[in-house]
């Protein structure tokens, strides 16, 4: 990546996850391969950017709707 996409990494990331939930090729409530993408994403993004909000949301989100009560409880602490 050049240093100019680096500048602006966060705002590319959540671009590609929200292009990747508006294909809705699958159902959103279980784990499929475009929910795990979004997931490890917005994980990796997390942990580059721990103070990024947006990541936060949209991983409480997506994790909500695979019922994944723990682990939004862990994320909203």
């Amino acid at each position: 990546m050049l240093e100019t996409d680096l500048a602006s990494f966060d705002d590319l990331l959540i671009i590609g996850v929200e292009i990747i939930n508006d294909l809705k090729v699958y159902d959103p409530s279980v784990l499929n391969p475009y929910n795990f993408m979004q997931i490890s994403l917005l994980e990796f993004g997390l942990k580059r950017s721990p103070n990024n909000k947006t990541f936060l949301v949209w991983l409480i989100k997506l994790t909500s709707k695979l019922g994944l009560t723990s682990m939004v409880t862990d994320l909203s602490k």
